[in-house]
C-alpha cells in the first residue's frame, strides 16, 4: 500500500527547554513518509539554534521568522506550503507518542472523503513532577458541529491530537485579523460545519503543563474565542438550529473566564463585564452555583475577593489532607 505524505507543523517560540523533544518525537515516528514544517516565531532563547541542528534532514522545512508576529499568519503560511494529504500540528513544548501518525493514517485510509478529522484524548504532563494524566476531550463522532458545543466543557478537542485532511485547513483558514484569530483548535469547529469526525479512544500525544503555557493567557484566549464565535455565527454554512447552542456555549465560556480572573484576583472590572455579557446571551447559566457565586463576587471589593480566594485555598487543602477528594 502506498503511504500518503503527512505534513506536521511544529510551532515554536522561546521553548529551548522542550523543542528538541518535540522535533525528535516527529522525526522518530514509526510512520516515516513525513514533511516536517518547523515555524519559529522570533525566539530569542536559543530555540532557533537547536532547530538548525536538524536541518540536514531533507524532510524538514524551516520557516524562520526574525520577530514575533501574528500566530494565525504562521499557521496559514505553513498550511499553504504543505504538500501532505493530511496535516497535524504540534507545539514546541509538547510531543507525540511514536506511533501517533501511523495509527491515525491507518484509520484515515479506511474512511471516505466526508471525514475531515481523526482525533482523540491525550496526556497532560506536569513538568515539575513528571506525572502524566489523561486529559479529557469531547468524544464526538460523525457530523458533530452542535455536539461540539454541547460537550465543550468535557474538554473539547485536544489541540495537538487530531490529524486532519489538508483540505480542511485550506477551506477554513485562521483569521489573520487577530493574533489567535480562530486558529489552533478553534478551527476544528469550522471543520465540523462540513466534515465528519472520527474518534479514536487512545491517547497519542503529550501536552506539558508549565508556567509559560499559552493556554494560561485567559484574557487574550477569551478575546480570540469571542472573535471565533462571531465568525461562526456569520458563516454561510451555519445551520440555523445551531445558534441557540452557540449562544449558550459562549455564555458559559465567558463565565468560566470571568471565574478564572476572579480566582486570580486580577482585573475585576473585566470579570464583571464578562458576566454581564454572558447573562445577555444565556441567563440560565447563572443557575449554576459556581457561576452565581462568581457573579456576586464580581461586585465585591478586591480585599473581600482576596479573603475568599485564601479561604477557598485552605478549604481545598484541608479536604485533600483528610482524603475527602
Amino acid at each position: 500500500m502506498n503511504e500518503p505524505l503527512v505534513s506536521i507543523t511544529i510551532f515554536s517560540y522561546n521553548q529551548a527547554s522542550y523543542i528538541r523533544a518535540a522535533i525528535d518525537s516527529v522525526i522518530n515516528q514509526t510512520y516515516q513518509n513525513l514533511e516536517i514544517i518547523i515555524t519559529d516565531n522570533g525566539s530569542t532563547d536559543g530555540t532557533k539554534e537547536i532547530i538548525e541542528e536538524y536541518l540536514s534532514d531533507p524532510r524538514i522545512i524551516f520557516l524562520d521568522y526574525p520577530a514575533n508576529i501574528n500566530a494565525s499568519m504562521l499557521q496559514n503560511k505553513a498550511n499553504t506550503l504543505s504538500s501532505g494529504k493530511y496535516i497535524g500540528i504540534l507545539y514546541g513544548d509538547d510531543y507525540y507518542l511514536l506511533d501517533k501518525i501511523q495509527k491515525q493514517v491507518d484509520i484515515f485510509e479506511t474512511l471516505d472523503d466526508s471525514y475531515g478529522l481523526v482525533h482523540g484524548p491525550g496526556f497532560r504532563e506536569d513538568v515539575e513532577t513528571g506525572n502524566k494524566n489523561i486529559s479529557p476531550c469531547a468524544e464526538v463522532r460523525g457530523h458533530c458541529f452542535i455536539e461540539l458545543f454541547e460537550k465543550f466543557s468535557d474538554g473539547f478537542c485536544n489541540p495537538i491530537a487530531p490529524l486532519a485532511r489538508r483540505q480542511c485547513y485550506i477551506e477554513y483558514q485562521a483569521d489573520e485579523d487577530v493574533f489567535f484569530g480562530g486558529g489552533g483548535e478553534g478551527l476544528f469547529l469550522l471543520f465540523a460545519l462540513k466534515y465528519k469526525f472520527y474518534y479514536f479512544d487512545e491517547p497519542l500525544v503529550v501536552m506539558r503543563e508549565h508556567a509559560k503555557n499559552a493556554g494560561k493567557r485567559v484574557k487574550s484566549n477569551t478575546n480570540a474565542h469571542n472573535h471565533l464565535m462571531t465568525r461562526i455565527l456569520g458563516h454561510k454554512e451555519l445551520p440555523k438550529d445551531a445558534i441557540p447552542h452557540i449562544q449558550k456555549h459562549s455564555s458559559y465560556f465567558k463565565m468560566n473566564a470571568a471565574w478564572h480572573i476572579l480566582r486570580t484576583n486580577d482585573d475585576l472590572n473585566h470579570a464583571r463585564d464578562l458576566y454581564l455579557q454572558a447573562l445577555k446571551l444565556y441567563p440560565k447559566n447563572l443557575l449554576h452555583f459556581k457561576q452565581f457565586v462568581g457573579f456576586i463576587l464580581s461586585f465585591c471589593p478586591s480585599i473581600f475577593i482576596r479573603f475568599f480566594n485564601r479561604a477557598a485555598f485552605l478549604f481545598s487543602k484541608k479536604r485533600h489532607f483528610y482524603g475527602i477528594e
